[in-house]
């Protein structure tokens, strides 16, 4: 029976190829993911581990950022006296120490404009060489217009050491003169951020921490150890506050925040690569149904001749392993070509990676191994049991269609399924069911609804069908090879429709949140301009920004939005707004239910209602904030209001913000014209114009941005499920190339009694598309319905309104007719080429 398998194999190349093509898509994605994060990893570590060569230990401030929503901003943090450093110089086994700060510092370039927009923009003090940067050309900073950038910076902007650059800092803009490149140790990047280095005394002046460190790096004497050197140190200084650590001990804690943040990356990599292979899974369980059905004289014959049922099932099993490990192996080299893609991807992007050429581990090739293997395997169980049951009198029938199994049956397992996936989905989204649930629930749906499609097949392969049916004789035929066999119809109208209800759902989710943008907007803003950066949350306005809109004689009010990073008693992070107290109301409908915003003082805070309900607090009670500096904070509730859509929960003055976070930015200013609106506009545009990259909208131009920002992010998933969407039209291509195989000597008659190879191709263009097209559809409700879902799961965060994008839903079932057109070109073109003698004498 191997040897059956493998002539069944050999004896249909194309075939199979194909097959093997759908699940290799999926496994290279795997494999990619993999490939790529793990050779970043292995590139960090080294990275790492060159950054801190040559320190033994580091002092710094005990932070609570482990509860903070992401990392702290840059410069963000408690600080250690300057005098600290001279302490520890006197500790024995010390033979350096020095000191370091750290904030946020971006280059312009030559073309004024800002450079490093989605990645960190880092301010450092020089701490030497072979420490945190390693000096490539010229010298280090010395004096107050000294700066160093790095090289990959200098490289790509047309910078070198003696060239003049501006710089975006807390304070503004201002010019210093490059006199050195410099490194991550070997690496000219790490993720596309970029490195400017001060004098320590200069940039303790830039970002606000005279007489302060962020850390202290410590280099040991000759014949200590860095654990004896840490237990030295601390027994001296350490405290509640300061914590001392070996240099090795805080690059694996920097290298485990890296990694955490790159495994986010692999899950979501890997979610859409389930997809795909989920997609591809229909096409290969269809693909193996077909095929059975076509071998049916051929596994009638092996039972005549002896063979076993379980030997039957087995040959089909051992072809799908066969598809399963050569789709697994292409996939391993498709996968370290999916990997470089995605770094020059990235790189294109502005997010260059650490080069440590490519990583492939032994847990990667095992995986890619399985999931091809059981993907495969799995999809083939069903057919090849149908394959078993073949009785050995059908050996004297013609070519046959196998029995596709009850009806009932199927309809009452689809019909369980879709009910338990779409109660699994809404209980994973109102429930403590969480995302694997949700994952799971909308899993379960889509099987259910491709279980179902066949009783939907006929009816709407007809309807369908009423067009190109009138168009002649071709259109008939295939309005009537469309609808003859539903289950064929329906699985491989499935695997489009996956693709097409995540696309679908994905659109509907982001139209629905435009839409609660344009109505917190008609419903809360109340200013005349909104002053922001181009790429609002990857860079910020710097604060005297604010301090020259609100100086200016042309504006009647203004208020910045700056957001600073706190935990709560019950150590849950938020986000805490900064604000002009006396300003924010009349810029921004906050909905105030009690008490006075304007007299908001330094000690007190403005809660949001459900914020506050959630944690039982009301006006006059205390509530206490940890701030970035490790200080916690008393403060007390001065007031309640209802809309924090374009604030915050929680809002504190400007004063209270500033104290414990000096580096912190703005991510908005609000502003009112105190007569003429373009007067106005023209006196925030030259104040914003010294920094490249601001910009002045109204209210619509704002709302206009936001709305493309939100496009790109569709984009991108629609770029990251156009695989699966692929998948999907290589099983049409699959199916219908079956098809025609099966159907020879059915079109060799047609060609017989006058049909000409023209007509043989639009009939089966005509049978694609109205397969595609079902199959859209499909999608397009089922994306529908989880939209509704994940809308209504979303009440409560804003999103009120479900709304359905109708033209793009539109394009999309047109797209999947132009896919089915293309899907059908091979097929189409075999079919018109076949033999017409050797047609109609085929059994």
């Amino acid at each position: 029976m191997l040897r059956v398998a493998l002539k069944a194999l050999l004896g249909h190349k194309l075939r199979f190829a194909m097959t093997a093509l759908s699940v290799l898509l999926g496994v290279a994605f795997v494999t990619g993911s993999f490939v790529l994060t793990d050779s970043m990893d292995r590139a960090f570590t080294g990275l790492f581990e060159d950054i801190f060569e040559g320190t033994d230990v580091v002092v710094g401030g005990v932070n609570p950022t482990e509860s903070f929503e992401g990392p702290p901003a840059i410069g963000a943090g408690p600080t250690l006296p300057e005098e600290l450093r001279e302490e520890i110089r006197g500790i024995d086994g010390v033979a350096e120490a020095r000191g370091s700060v750290e904030g946020f510092a971006q280059f312009i370039s030559k073309d004024d404009e800002p450079i490093g927009l989605q990645a960190p923009t880092f301010g450092f003090s020089w701490v030497g060489d072979s420490e945190q940067v390693t000096l490539r050309d010229g010298r280090a900073p010395t004096g107050p217009d000294d700066v160093t950038m790095d090289v990959s910076t200098a490289e790509l902007n047309g910078f070198e050491v003696g060239d003049e650059v501006r710089i975006v800092l807390p304070s503004g803009v201002e010019t210093f003169t490059i006199v050195g490149l410099t490194g991550f140790g070997d690496q000219d990047n790490l993720l596309g951020a970029t490195v400017a280095a001060f004098d320590l005394a200069r940039a303790q002046e830039l970002f606000g921490k005279d007489g302060q460190l962020d850390t202290i790096e410590i280099v040991a004497a000759d014949g200590v150890t860095p654990e004896e050197l840490r237990d030295r140190v601390a027994a001296v200084i350490a405290s509640d506050t300061v914590e001392v650590v070996t240099a090795q001990d805080e690059a694996d804690e920097q290298l485990e925040q890296i990694r955490t943040g790159l495994g986010f990356f692999t899950t979501a990599l890997l979610a859409f690569a389930g997809v795909a292979l989920f997609v591809g899974s229909f096409i290969i369980a269809n693909t193996f149904s077909i095929v059975v059905a076509q071998r049916t004289r051929e596994f009638a014959l092996l039972r005549a001749l002896g063979a076993s049922t379980r030997q039957v099932q087995w040959a089909v099993l051992i072809e799908a392993l066969t598809v399963g490990v050569l789709a697994g192996t292409l996939g391993i080299f498709g996968g370290v070509a999916l990997s470089l893609m995605l770094q020059v991807g990235l790189g294109a992007a502005g997010l260059d990676l650490p080069t440590g050429g490519i990583t492939i581990t032994a847990r990667t090739i095992v995986a890619s191994y399985a999931v091809a293997i059981v993907v495969t395997v799995v999809a083939s169980i069903a057919p090849a049991r149908r394959a078993a049951r073949v009785a050995p009198v059908e050996a004297m029938r013609g070519l046959g269609t196998a029995r596709e199994g009850s009806a009932t049956i199927r309809t009452v397992v689809g019909a369980i399924a879709g009910a338990g996936g779409a109660a699994a989905l809404v209980v994973g989204l109102l429930g403590p069911g969480g995302i694997a649930l949700v994952g799971a629930g909308a899993a379960l749906t889509m099987l259910g609804v491709a279980l179902l499609a066949p009783l939907l097949a006929t009816p709407v392969g007809h309807l369908l069908g009423e067009l190109p049916a009138r168009r002649g004789l071709p259109g008939r035929l295939a309005q009537r090879n469309a609808t003859r066999n539903p289950v064929r119809t329906a699985a491989t109208a499935s695997a489009l429709m996956i693709g097409l209800a995540l696309v679908s759902f994905v659109s509907i989710l982001v139209a629905s949140v435009q839409g609660a943008v344009a109505d917190t907007f008609d419903e809360q803003f109340r200013s005349d301009f909104i002053i922001a950066t181009d790429q609002p949350g990857f860079r910020n306005l710097p604060p005297s920004v604010y301090a020259d809109i609100d100086a200016s004689p042309a504006i009647a009010a203004a208020s910045p939005v700056r957001f600073v990073q706190t935990v709560d008693a019950d150590d849950a992070a938020t986000f805490v707004a900064g604000v002009n107290a006396t300003a924010i109301a009349d810029l921004v409908e906050l909905g105030v239910t009690d008490g006075d915003i304007a007299a908001l003082g330094i000690d007190e805070v403005f809660l949001a209602n459900e914020w506050a309900a959630d944690r039982d607090l009301a006006v006059g009670d205390s509530v206490s904030l940890t701030f970035a500096d490790a200080q916690t904070v008393p403060l007390r509730v001065a007031g309640l209001f209802d809309n924090a859509d374009l604030v915050s929960p929680v809002l504190v003055s400007l004063e209270t913000a500033t104290a414990h976070d000096p580096t912190a930015f703005d991510m908005f200013v609000f502003a009112r014209a105190e007569g003429d609106l373009e007067a106005a506009r023209q006196a925030i545009t030259e104040i914003a114009g010294v920094i490249p990259g601001i910009e002045v909208q109204d209210q619509a131009e704002f709302r206009q941005s936001q709305e493309d920002g939100i496009n790109q992010i569709l984009t991108l998933m629609i770029g990251l499920l156009a695989l699966a969407i692929l998948i999907a039209l290589l099983g049409i291509i699959n199916t219908l190339a079956l098809s025609v195989f099966e159907r020879t000597r059915e079109i060799g008659l047609l060609r017989a009694v006058g049909m000409d190879a023209r007509q043989t191709r639009s009939m089966i263009r005509w049978e694609s598309i109205i397969v595609a097209v079902f199959g859209a559809l499909l999608g397009v409700v089922v994306g529908a319905f989880f939209g509704y879902a994940v809308v209504q799961a979303l009440r409560d965060e804003g999103i009120s309104r479900l709304v359905l994008p109708y033209s793009r839903l539109a394009i999309y079932v047109l797209a999947a007719g132009i896919g089915g057109v293309a899907a059908a070109i091979f097929p189409a073109w075999r079919a018109s080429r076949l033999d017409v003698l050797e047609a109609v004498t085929t059994e």
